[in-house]
């Protein structure tokens, strides 16, 4: 780019990051572009001033580049102006002066991640509109003025085998915020939506692709604990009923060799499952002496409860008190562990490794090699519905984490809070079936974290007059 401190790039190079795409400069060459790869998998994303004092022959390059396949993203549109959709269509549209609004409504098209078509967001903002009824244009995002009338500030032009999206959100100054904390709030969400759906788009990354969610309670099953059985059949059957087919995991300490069998013959006839709930002993892992010999213990007891009840322990831990090190996470990978799953601000120390944009924003903790990745999870009160939508947003798993004194299943639970603690999931439940979630075991999404897109390569090129291309290609 001519001025890389051009905001809108830093949004594009933000979310690439989002995505695990490296990023490559390359410097202008005479106020040429140069050469464009020809293909899906490439994002060209460009100053809408910029693209419009473009030659013909430069605009027809990128138009053909489109039409086979690439992403084009536009912004940094001034109000008061006409643009043209040209090279793709003949038409054109009036960029409004910005105008107060009171909130927003998104479409319905495949190009918007699918936990966001159709919803809408009360949020007093002042953004430029424009009207695209003349137009062969797909609105993604209508703005709701304050005379009731709706204006259109995102929208889509499908040419070829490619898309074209046109923001016309200011490019204001990216902050370092978070980006999925960004997605919880009605304002920010709606000025970083563009930027995700030109990264996406041009990945191959479909805004159909499932969401995952997962309930997960920690100890239980414990020993001697007969009488909660008819409260474990009330709790998991209101569950069915809500989210039919929903999974539920246990974090099972392994030295609790002797519960209910009619306790894990109901988990069993449930959608449940098993997880470790430390190696052996609900202690804090960071004080044990010898990792081999309380694994050796633990992988010992771990064989004879599948064998006592016919069941199977999920490569995953669950450490009491959420509390690990270094040197357990790698013992864990040693050990043949997916992942550990912790409190999504459990650690901060680890966050702070990673750049503002990305803390608390990626599909897990990438710890690094030799490690375990740790999985986040989230206590009812913080699956807010904005907290949620951000994560399906983003295609993240939603894994919410209970104790049994929140859920109906301790041991002596007070009759008057029983109604009350059934529906501790029920605003995740309603969610999910709203979004159509898949229901799915820890273990499942620990596996699907290894996507293809997180082995993809990206090559940014720099384009003089404000331009950046992303090359997206298989590594």
């Amino acid at each position: 780019m001519a001025d890389a401190r051009e905001p809108f790039a830093g949004l594009v190079r933000q979310f690439a990051d989002l995505r695990g795409v490296p990023v490559r400069f390359s410097p202008p060459d005479g106020g040429m572009l140069p050469p464009l790869p020809s293909r899906p998998g490439t994002l060209i994303a460009i100053g809408a001033e910029s693209f419009e004092r473009l030659a013909s022959s430069e605009r027809e390059r990128v138009r053909s580049s489109v039409e086979r396949g690439a992403t084009l993203y536009l912004r940094g549109f001034e109000p008061g102006h006409y643009y043209t959709l040209q090279p793709f269509t003949d038409s054109r549209f009036l960029v409004s002066p910005e105008r107060s609004v009171s909130g927003y409504r998104l479409s319905a098209d495949p190009s918007i991640p699918s936990a966001l078509q159709n919803e809408s967001s009360d949020a007093d903002l002042e953004l430029p509109i424009s009207d695209l009824s003349a137009t062969p244009a797909t609105p993604l995002l209508f703005a709701r003025c304050s005379t009731g009338k709706e204006g259109v500030s995102i929208f889509a032009l499908r040419y070829g085998e490619g898309l074209v999206i046109y923001d016309l959100f200011p490019s204001s100054s990216v902050d370092d915020d978070p980006i999925l904390f960004r997605f919880t709030d009605a304002a920010k969400r709606c000025a970083n939506l563009g930027t995700l759906i030109a990264i996406d788009s041009a990945t191959g990354r479909s805004s159909r692709r499932q969401a995952f969610f997962n309930l997960v309670i920690d100890d239980r099953p414990v020993d001697f604990d007969y009488f909660s059985c008819s409260r474990l059949n009330r709790f998991l059957s209101h569950l069915e009923a809500r989210f039919p087919g929903v999974h539920v995991d246990f974090a099972w300490t392994p030295n609790h060799r002797h519960p209910s069998h009619r306790y894990v013959s109901m988990l069993k006839a449930f959608n449940c499952g098993f997880v470790w709930h430390g190696c052996l002993q609900h202690i804090d892992h960071n004080k044990i002496n010898s990792l081999t010999k309380e694994f050796a213990a633990g992988k010992s007891a771990v064989r004879a409860l599948t064998r006592r009840f016919g069941i199977t322990f999920q490569p995953i831990m669950i450490f009491p008190f959420e509390s690990s090190n270094y040197v357990v996470l790698s013992r864990l990978l040693h050990e043949g562990f997916l992942a550990s799953v912790e409190g999504g601000a459990a650690r901060p120390d680890l966050e702070r490794l990673l750049p503002g944009h990305l803390q608390y924003s990626t599909p897990a903790l990438d710890v690094g090699e030799g490690f375990v990745p740790i999985l986040r999870r989230y206590p009812m009160k913080k699956l807010t519905r904005q907290m949620m939508l951000a994560l399906a947003t983003l295609g993240y798993p939603i894994i919410a984490a209970a104790h049994p004194g929140n859920v109906l299943l301790r041991r002596f639970t007070h009759s008057g809070k029983r109604g009350e603690l059934i529906h501790h999931f029920d605003s995740l439940l309603d969610f999910a079936k709203e979004k159509r979630l898949s229901p799915s075991s820890l273990e499942q999404i620990a596996s699907s974290l290894s996507s293809p897109l997180q082995s993809w390569s990206n090559e940014v090129v720099e384009f003089p007059d404000g331009a950046l291309t992303h090359e997206l290609k298989s590594a």
